[in-house]
């Protein structure tokens, strides 16, 4: 059986072990400590928020031919495709007490269905989800050399993972957890499944005894008025919404405050309390501008209390 078939058959749920030597070395970086965020209640649809943490971590599989495969669980929110290494950490988050969200029937815009988010995007996804806390990084695996003279094979994790508040301003990391290992074995199959267990069970330890040590609330919360974009179709158009927001005189920081199909919701200068002549200016101003290639188109009986609704509409290139 070849190592990628090998990969293949794991990703199936293949739960094959046999006795391998491993060889261990964890090392664990915990950034510096942080302050105490005030708690938020994201919603989706006016559903509450779970308050527990969300994984969104990446598996990426380096074959012996070179080709990569990557999971994410979020690739198909409706149902999700937990990884193994998601469910271990879930079910060890759980034994800790702490509470592994599991989004059922999620409806994610297609902005955010990619592998490797940044820590940007999975703050604001994990609000949008309901979540308190996102651990968001990777787990890479990687063939290693056979060990000569007995041939044996070898592979090599390694997870970088960060903690970061759902819905913050904020998005550098809480805290930071590496985990690095490397197995060995007469059959690739059974190192790389009990890497993945081992691996898995180590930062979900990590996290679970990080979060019941700083366990408080987190996140900001908001009674601002909201900034809703409407049919974006892709990535730049909200990249140059947000720079132009930020021009702005009165507009210090622009933050995704959550999003669903076909609509996300800005938020200007998120954790401050803006007098409301003020955010209807910045309303106003976004109106009357002309973006290259499109512009926004208010709909002022937008149903969503507390949701200034804005259309993209393409521009012809002469601007008309």
């Amino acid at each position: 059986m070849t190592f990628q078939a090998s990969l293949q058959q794991l990703l199936n749920g293949n739960k094959a072990v046999k006795s391998v030597q491993v060889l261990i070395v964890l090392l664990v970086g915990i950034s510096i400590s942080f302050g105490s965020l005030s708690s938020a209640d994201a919603q989706q649809g006016g559903a509450k928020a779970s308050r527990g943490v969300l994984l969104l971590v990446s598996e990426e599989f380096e074959g012996a031919d070179a080709k990569n495969t990557v999971n994410f669980w979020w690739s198909s929110p409706q149902n999700p495709a937990w990884t193994k290494s998601d469910t271990v950490m879930m079910d060890v988050l759980r034994k800790a007490g702490v509470n592994a969200v599991d989004p059922q029937n999620a409806n994610i815009s297609r902005i955010y269905r990619t592998a490797n988010l940044s820590m940007a995007n999975a703050s604001a996804l994990g609000s949008l989800l309901g979540a308190q806390q996102v651990i968001v990084g990777q787990i890479r695996y990687r063939e290693l050399a056979p060990v000569m003279p007995l041939n044996l094979a070898g592979l090599e994790a390694d997870a970088t993972l960060h903690l970061l508040a759902a819905g913050s301003s904020d998005v550098s990391a809480m805290k930071r957890f590496t985990v690095e290992r490397q197995g060995f074995g007469v059959d690739r199959e059974a190192v790389l499944d009990d890497m993945r267990l081992q691996t898995a069970q180590a930062a979900g330890g990590l996290i679970s005894g990080t979060l019941s040590k700083s366990s408080g609330p987190v996140g900001i919360q908001t009674t601002e008025r909201l900034i809703g974009l409407k049919n974006i179709g892709n990535a730049s158009i909200l990249a140059d919404v947000k720079a132009f927001l930020k021009e702005i005189e009165s507009v210090e920081a622009v933050v995704e405050r959550w999003a669903s199909e076909g609509i996300i919701a800005l938020e200007v200068n998120p954790g401050k309390v803006d007098n409301p002549d003020g955010i209807e200016y910045v309303l106003r101003v976004l109106e009357s501008h002309s973006f290259d290639g499109f512009r926004l188109v208010r709909n002022h009986n937008a149903p969503v209390g507390g949701l200034a609704e804005f259309y993209v509409e393409p521009l012809m290139r002469d601007g008309f």
